[in-house]
């Protein structure tokens, strides 16, 4: 569950984070049991993700394609808090007008722009 945020959305993500999930003994000739997804959730925050577990095991499930969570358990506690990386700055506009002029045989101007930020990113870098 290293894509929580996108699997989750951005407003459930930011409350809890996935801890793992728990998958039943098999039972010789019985189709698998679907899994347990545990939740870590901040605080008070608990009793309003326990009311959107449907979205939330909808969501989980839509991502894998399959139905592979069935349950969701709640723990309380803090989160880890992860550092995000550091978005990347814009390029500078100099290089980017200098990589677009040498793009004038490109007809499609939104692409031209789109080759010309790249290549100003990759010169940066």
């Amino acid at each position: 569950m290293t894509r929580w945020t996108e699997i989750a959305g951005e407003r459930i993500a930011t409350f809890c984070e996935p801890l793992k999930m728990q998958w039943p003994r098999p039972v010789e000739g019985q189709p698998q049991e679907p899994a347990t997804l545990v939740l870590r959730v901040e605080g008070p925050m608990a009793l309003e993700i326990q009311h959107s577990s449907d979205v939330i095991l909808e969501r989980v499930n839509r991502f894998f394609g399959w139905h592979a969570v069935g349950r969701l358990t709640i723990r309380q506690a803090p989160l880890s808090r992860r550092s995000r990386p550091a978005r990347p700055r814009p390029p500078d506009a100099k290089i980017v007008a200098r990589e677009a002029a040498n793009l004038a045989a490109v007809e499609d101007d939104d692409l031209r722009a789109a080759l010309a930020r790249l290549g100003a990113s990759i010169k940066r870098n």
